[in-house]
């Protein structure tokens, strides 16, 4: 799925991302390179991960990354 979204729309620059597990970025944010804007979202109790892990694939993948948006999350 992750795959077609970039076929879709391969010149996207911000995103918004339900995130509920870390391996959701993980999966997401490669296909997707030149994100300058991220906006996290969570609607409900973190499961256990270490703290912060959230954040590892943002800054793996996003090089050009301007802003995380953290509002509601």
């Amino acid at each position: 799925l992750a795959h077609r979204l970039r076929q879709a729309f391969p010149l996207t620059t911000s995103l918004t991302i339900y995130c509920r597990i870390p391996s959701t970025l993980e999966i997401l944010l490669p296909q997707w390179p030149g994100l300058r804007h991220v906006k996290l979202v969570r609607w409900h109790q973190r499961l256990q991960a270490p703290l912060g892990a959230e954040f590892i694939p943002l800054f793996e993948h996003c090089e050009c990354l301007k802003s995380i948006d953290l509002s509601n999350f």
